[in-house]
């Protein structure tokens, strides 16, 4: 069903294969090799680097040997059920100041879980078969969860929890949605600003909860990215015109600003129709303007929310920002981003 999984289901078999180096289906991860792309890894046809699938291959294998012939479906369902869990979570520590009421903190955080993990983007990950895209999604509110209460915890080795689930989860990410640990640097910044700045406590603790956790990550990833400079060498796949900035000049034209507030898909448009299509981001529009109301609400009537909400209105326009490409007026800052920093430019080897 997906061009992500293997040509056999028997993924315990695979991942011991995947543990050596060179073997008969692995190849150290050279593409000359073996050219591994980011879906339709069909071990029947070419031999694929090791490192980068060990991660996905022991999640397949853990589920094959709990839910047996049905691993497969296992994964499907849990990749598109998991951005549902991982932001209702968030939300309801994220609106625990807004009321102490278990009965609205779980509306609130049901309401922001189905927005979240009912978007467009989120079916066009799943009707494409990115589902390791559906897993970083997922996981992604929840490393946000465990730094926030990281910075905030007292309690010494509840702090420690976090910084090891920190950790945890950013090797998990550079694996499923290396692209989310960009996004997360940004908002670390906002939450550095809006919370922590000027208290050097506050900061200095910040600074070294992120430190370690970064460390972690590098650590428990280091079969994907340290193979990479050992044995550097362009990847055929990352010249095409996909990622280079001619495309991104390309798509970008196409953007439709409206349709980034909407937060809709070429996916809905497709299996809907072109003319309901039009009718679901009219419909889809009303979101963001209930949600502005919302924070204008909290930002001048609710103190205590009042920093929340600047967090959240500069999440979102960051988010809007990127989402616009090269359009006026963000062309030369995207492309700068786009072609020199690390973290937004493709990877080079």
């Amino acid at each position: 069903m997906y061009g992500e999984f293997f040509g056999s289901k028997d993924y315990i078999f695979f991942f011991k294969q995947f543990l050596n180096a060179r073997a008969e289906y692995t190849g150290l991860g050279n593409s000359n090799i073996g050219l591994s792309t980011s879906y339709g890894l069909n071990p029947l046809f070419f031999v694929v680097p090791p490192g980068y699938q060990l991660p996905f291959l022991s999640i397949l294998a853990i589920m094959q040997f709990i839910f047996g012939p049905f691993a497969s479906r296992m994964y499907i369902i849990v990749s598109i059920v998991l951005p549902f869990i991982g932001m209702y979570f968030l939300a309801k520590y994220w609106f625990k100041d807004l009321n102490r009421n278990n009965v609205i903190l779980n509306l609130a955080g049901l309401t922001s879980s189905v927005i979240y993990g009912a978007s467009g983007q989120m079916v066009s990950r799943v009707s494409a078969g990115h589902l390791k895209y559906s897993w970083g999604h997922g996981l992604f509110p929840l490393l946000l969860l465990a730094s926030f209460q990281g910075f905030e915890e007292k309690n010494g080795k509840k702090r420690f929890f976090y910084i090891l689930t920190s950790g945890l989860l950013i090797a998990t990410l550079v694996w499923s949605m290396p692209q989310l640990l960009s996004l997360y640097v940004i908002l670390l910044f906002f939450y550095f600003l809006l919370f922590m700045f000027p208290n050097v406590e506050k900061i200095t603790k910040m600074i070294t909860f992120t430190g370690i956790a970064v460390m972690i990550g590098a650590i428990l990833s280091i079969h994907i990215w340290l193979p990479g400079i050992i044995y550097p060498e362009k990847l055929s796949y990352i010249e095409t015109p996909y990622y280079s900035t001619s495309y991104v000049n390309i798509t970008s034209k196409g953007v439709k600003f409206e349709e980034i507030l909407a937060n809709s898909s070429g996916s809905e448009k497709a299996f809907i129709g072109e003319k309901q299509y039009e009718t679901l981001v009219q419909n889809k529009l009303k979101l963001p303007i209930f949600a502005s109301f919302g924070l204008l609400f909290a930002f001048f009537i609710l103190r205590n929310l009042k920093r929340k909400s600047l967090f959240l209105f500069f999440t979102a326009a960051s988010g809007l920002i990127f989402a616009w490409g090269i359009n006026y007026p963000f062309e030369k800052t995207y492309l700068f981003l786009f072609s020199k920093v690390f973290l937004f430019k493709p990877p080079s080897h």
